[in-house]
C-alpha cells in the first residue's frame, strides 16, 4: 500500500520533528466541514533478517478518504491535490501552463473539472475582492495552516509570490454554493530550526516569518546560512 510511509528521519538528528509536528497539527487544526485532514506517525524499530536497522517513523499519508463527504455529490465531488512543487500561478490562470505537472490530483475526478476548480480558486486568491478570497477557503483551516507553518518554520512548504506552496495538500469541498479550499501541511524533516537546504543545521533565527517575510528566506539562500 503506497499510502504508508516508513521514514528514516535522515535530516533530523533528534528524530522528533515529523512526529511532533504531525501531533501538533492534529491537535490544532479545525475546519467547518469537520473532516479529519490530519495523520499520525508512530515510532518503530526496524529489524530485517535479524539485523537491527534503527529507529524509524511509521505513518500514513493524507488521503482522499480523510476528506471525502459521507454523502456522495456527483455534481460537486471532493477534489484533492498533492502539491509537489510550486509553479507560475499567473501562467496557469491564463491557460499557458498545465499545473497538474506539480499539483498531482489524488482523487478520481476528471482532470478538466479538477483543474477548473483550481483555476477559479487562484483567480479569487490573487484578485482584489477580499470577500471572494474569504469565500474561497475554509477560513478556520486557512488561519490554522498559516499559523502552524510559521510556527514550525518549515521552509519546505511556503513559496512566496506566485510560486504558491509545495509539500502540502489542498482539497476542495462543496459548501452548497461553491468550493472551499482546505490545506493539509506535510513533510517536516526540515522544520523547527533545521536548515539543511542551505548548508547548515539549526541556524534559523527564531523570529523568521516563513510565510510573509520572503526577503529573509531569499537572504538565507544568498548567504548560505
Amino acid at each position: 500500500n503506497d499510502n504508508w510511509i516508513l521514514s528514516g528521519m535522515y535530516y533530523d538528528y533528534e528524530k522528533v520533528r515529523d512526529a511532533f509536528a504531525a501531533k501538533l497539527w492534529s491537535n490544532l487544526n479545525e475546519n467547518s466541514f469537520n473532516v479529519a485532514n490530519d495523520y499520525e506517525f508512530r515510532y518503530v524499530e526496524v529489524i530485517m533478517n535479524g539485523d537491527y536497522c534503527g529507529l524509524y517513523l511509521l505513518g500514513t499519508k493524507p488521503s482522499p478518504n480523510s476528506i471525502m463527504s459521507e454523502v456522495s455529490d456527483e455534481e460537486h465531488p471532493d477534489i484533492m491535490f498533492k502539491i509537489e512543487e510550486g509553479d507560475d500561478i499567473g501562467s496557469f490562470i491564463t491557460g499557458q501552463t498545465n499545473i497538474l505537472k506539480y499539483y498531482k490530483q489524488e482523487t478520481d475526478v476528471d482532470d478538466k473539472i479538477a483543474t477548473e476548480v483550481l483555476r477559479e480558486y487562484f483567480e479569487s486568491i490573487f484578485g482584489d475582492d477580499n470577500l471572494a478570497i474569504e469565500s474561497s477557503v475554509d477560513m478556520q483551516n486557512a488561519v490554522d495552516f498559516h499559523l502552524f507553518t510559521n510556527f514550525s518554520q518549515t521552509l519546505d512548504i511556503p513559496r512566496g509570490g506566485l510560486a504558491g506552496y509545495k509539500n502540502c495538500y489542498i482539497s476542495f469541498k462543496w459548501d452548497g454554493e461553491k468550493y472551499r479550499a482546505i490545506f493539509t501541511p506535510w513533510d517536516f524533516d526540515i522544520a523547527l530550526g533545521t536548515n539543511n537546504l542551505f548548508g547548515g543545521y539549526y541556524d534559523l533565527p527564531p523570529d523568521l516569518n516563513t510565510v510573509l517575510d520572503n526577503d529573509s528566506i531569499a537572504a538565507l539562500r544568498r548567504n548560505g546560512s
